[in-house]
């Protein structure tokens, strides 16, 4: 589910798209109740296997969609959210008991920040891209994203995955969040520009290969 068009979302179908056996369906939100293409239903939701919310919800979403999502995550639906700057944080409060997170305050003003992963994280799953203890260095090594000055609550029986730098200063405010806790799955990134992770690592890659040829 997306609150609007990005680029976050077309990286993000992109890349579990070349996942063998994925099939990705997204609900775009216009600026009202209805959305672009597919319009949501029950047995949409009933025969997915994850829901993810980019940008969403935003202050258009109506109820009936809020209780249409809430219902399968009641039945043990993992879920996964990513921020943007148009969030409700008003509506996304209704999603805040499956997620790892609540959510203390919230202000839409935007700044660049780094995902900083520390070395007590390197156990969770989403980490590790090859199981060595490298795979924090790639981490942190991606380029920096958007952030708004949205401040949570971590959850008990949740685990912080990331931080963030802002400036070359660590902050110890969290990134990333998940939560495995009574058979449900979710995760809370609370950052969002993720496509220039690729968009801008691969212009870095190609200067540096040039570099080299030189």
């Amino acid at each position: 589910f997306g609150g609007a068009p990005s680029s976050d979302i077309s990286f993000l179908k992109q890349e579990l798209s070349e996942e063998k056996g994925v099939t990705v369906t997204t609900f775009i939100q216009k600026k009202g109740a209805e959305f672009y293409g597919l319009q949501p239903t029950k047995r949409d939701l009933m025969e997915s296997e994850l829901i993810i919310l980019c940008g969403f919800p935003i202050y258009y979403t109506s109820e009936s969609t809020i209780n249409l999502i809430t219902e399968q995550l009641e039945a043990g639906k993992p879920l996964m959210f990513i921020a943007s700057k148009d969030v409700d944080y008003q509506k996304f409060k209704k999603f805040e008991q499956y997620l790892p997170i609540n959510t203390v305050s919230h202000q839409p003003r935007e700044f660049l920040a780094v995902t900083e992963v520390r070395p007590e994280a390197i156990s969770n799953a989403v980490v590790r891209f090859t199981g060595a203890d490298s795979d924090i260095d790639r981490w942190n090594a991606l380029p920096p994203i958007f952030k708004t000055e949205t401040f949570v609550n971590v959850k008990p029986e949740s685990e912080i995955v990331a931080y963030m730098q802002v400036n070359n200063v660590s902050i110890d405010e969290p990134m990333i969040v998940t939560r495995d806790f009574q058979d449900r799955k979710s995760l809370a990134m609370l950052g969002y520009g993720l496509y220039r992770w690729k968009l801008m690592s691969y212009a870095a890659d190609q200067a540096k290969g040039r570099k080299e040829k030189l």
